[in-house]
């Protein structure tokens, strides 16, 4: 293996226990939440509680589809060579064609994996904005009430 195949297969991997943290902290605020419900709480405070959960929910399954892009890429990536030797066999018309189809299938997947790592972000970070307004008054700390 080439020293930039093995470059780019370190990024994979970091990518991988990047996406691995953000799917334990998003399981994590889905424990915490319902082991700290109080038995008290009203129905918005409820809603909210339950808003933060699908939110958590979200981001954990966007964390798994992530996962399911990299192994992707990086089963492609293995695959590569052989059918590169393939091609060139066949000739020169068929390698273009093989390049031509790994380069739309490699930008295909990077921006979907992309999206799904946007997602995984912004709903575990919305889950704790939410959780955060379940466990305080707002008004309280915002200086409203008197």
């Amino acid at each position: 293996m080439s020293h930039y195949d093995e470059t780019v297969f370190e990024i994979w991997r970091m990518a991988e226990k990047r996406c691995y943290y953000l799917m334990s902290a998003a399981g994590a605020g889905i424990g915490y939440s319902i082991a700290t419900i109080d038995a008290d709480i009203d129905v918005f405070q409820s809603r909210i509680l339950l808003a933060s959960l699908l939110c958590w929910a979200i981001s954990f399954f966007s964390g798994l589809a992530t996962i399911a892009n990299l192994k992707i890429v990086i089963g492609g990536f293995a695959v590569t060579p052989n059918n590169l030797a393939e091609a060139k066999s066949k000739g020169s018309e068929e390698v273009e064609k093989l390049i031509q189809g790994i380069n739309q299938f490699s930008s295909h997947l990077g921006a979907r994996s992309k999206l799904h790592h946007s997602t995984q972000i912004a709903f575990l970070s919305f889950g704790a904005l939410l959780l955060v307004m379940t466990k305080i008054d707002i008004s309280k700390a915002l200086g409203l009430a008197s």
